[in-house]
């Protein structure tokens, strides 16, 4: 009786750890959903959904209880508050399915999707449903505003997308203002204008965000770039304008060029941030494995560099600090990086520094540089400057010619600053005796992930700079383009 009672007694408690361990780590709770309805008639809910990116499927919550459909009056707000299993501190987006009722008759069924978000513990979203009776005004409207695009650059440009801010939601809205071809061109020194009216801005303040693309030649144009006008306020017959111009940065690479969510490289960023969302998770990673490739305390801690943050590298090796002789290159899949970057937090708990970045990276052929093509547009990868890693504060020393051993000098290598030349681990000296860890040249490239959108950019820093301000300084010469 007495093993019986105790075998029972062991089940229960697997029973009870295991789920509140399945319940804490996977499930996002509290979470309230907000259903506003600013039409002028009831709508009727009658599905809501949430998506799995890990599954890649939309999972039913059952939150319209036992008829399976709620009906708002016009005006009215109603919140319910759920818990989302699998998806905790993930990604993820709603769908819900609607019928807009107008004099007791109900409509077919149409969906709205909301962005895509992070879903925390006790966290909120509001799903907004407007007015569908045409020529309607709901809430404050900006008439007959203004919206100018002036091409002040040397190139061609196509505008793709206009975006304004509304202060009271904390969100971009789109404005479709561009017809059927869903662009508009500009011939350098050109201007175009087009009136619209804003809705739920008119009297207050708002900012335009405008996305757009240079001409290359022919029919080639260079990946999305985007502009954003200061703050201003938003009056009836009023107007703004949008002004590109030049930037002599735009063929450095080194300029903001926004990939979107449905993009090449938006989707692969979106894959890594849900695999990847933060530290531990690269740390826990089997295939591949990963390691700080900027450790201090020989081993025991993370060291932050100014503009990269915490740099996680994949590696087929064993050690707790870096043998860059076990390094895992990358394949060729958008979706595969083979570096992480992740922002330290203030705190020492690692599940909540998040993922702002992911990079590639090869093996040095000085003979072939190499680009990263991903939505029609090729970015060359930097040279990293064969140099040697420091184990104590974690930061990184660039080689010089005085590094090189002597067979190396004497064959006529050098540390040229073009990065012409193919300087291997072989060719420095070993300097483990001061405690640092040598590596060749690499080609490397960087891909940040937007703090607000997630959305990807290429540059070889963090555009947001989300370092502390005590982040280790890193020197220019240790990732630079390669001249001619």
């Amino acid at each position: 009786m007495k093993r019986t009672r105790f075998a029972i007694l062991l089940a229960g408690l697997y029973f009870l750890f295991s789920a509140n361990a399945y319940a804490i780590g996977n499930v996002c709770s509290n979470f309230d959903i907000s259903f506003e309805n600013n039409a002028d008639h009831d709508i009727k809910l009658t599905k809501f959904e949430y998506y799995d990116f890990n599954k890649n499927k939309w999972k039913t919550e059952n939150l319209l209880g036992v008829d399976g459909i709620k009906t708002i009056d016009p005006g009215e707000t109603w919140t319910k508050k759920r818990d989302f299993e699998k998806v905790e501190d993930r990604d993820t987006r709603f769908r819900t399915t609607f019928q807009n009722v107008i004099d007791g008759t109900a409509s077919q069924k149409q969906t709205i999707l909301s962005s895509v978000f992070r879903c925390e513990d006790r966290g909120e979203k509001t799903i907004t449903f407007e007015s569908s009776t045409t020529g309607d005004v709901v809430g404050n409207v900006c008439d007959n505003f203004n919206i100018t695009f002036e091409n002040e650059s040397g190139d061609e440009i196509k505008v793709k997308k206009l975006e304004y801010f509304d202060f009271n939601k904390s969100k971009w809205k789109t404005e479709n203002m561009f017809g059927v071809d869903g662009h508009q061109k500009i011939n350098p020194g050109a201007s175009w204008t087009k009136r619209r009216d804003l809705g739920k801005v008119g009297g207050t303040d708002t900012k335009f965000r405008a996305t757009y693309q240079r001409a290359i030649g022919g029919n080639k144009w260079r990946q999305n770039e985007t502009v954003t006008t200061a703050d201003f306020t938003c009056t009836n017959g009023g107007s703004r304008s949008v002004v590109i111009e030049d930037n002599d940065e735009a063929n450095a690479q080194s300029v903001k060029l926004v990939h979107d969510e449905g993009s090449e490289l938006g989707l692969a960023a979106l894959a890594i941030r849900n695999r990847f969302p933060f530290l531990n998770d690269a740390q826990r990673s089997k295939n591949p494995k990963f390691i700080d490739s900027h450790t201090k305390n020989y081993g025991t801690g993370h060291a932050e560099l100014k503009g990269y943050g915490i740099t996680m590298i994949a590696h087929h090796g064993h050690k707790p600090t870096p043998s860059f002789d076990t390094i895992n290159y990358w394949r060729g899949e958008l979706d595969q990086p083979n570096e992480l970057f992740f922002q330290k937090g203030k705190n020492n708990r690692e599940k909540q520094w998040n993922i702002i970045g992911m990079g590639y990276g090869l093996v040095f052929d000085p003979d072939d540089p190499p680009t990263l093509d991903a939505d029609g547009y090729s970015y060359p990868f930097l040279v990293h400057e064969a140099g040697y890693h420091r184990l104590g504060d974690g930061g990184f020393d660039c080689a010089d010619d005085g590094d090189l051993k002597t067979s190396s000098w004497n064959s006529g290598l050098r540390i040229d600053a073009a990065g012409k030349m193919n300087v291997t681990r072989d060719d420095i000296k070993n300097r483990t005796s001061l405690r640092k860890k040598r590596h060749g040249r690499l080609w490397t490239i960087h891909v940040w992930f937007d703090p607000e959108t997630g959305l990807p950019v290429v540059t070889n820093t963090d555009p947001w700079a989300r370092q502390a301000s005590d982040a280790l300084r890193v020197d220019d010469c240790a990732f630079y383009y390669q001249q001619p």
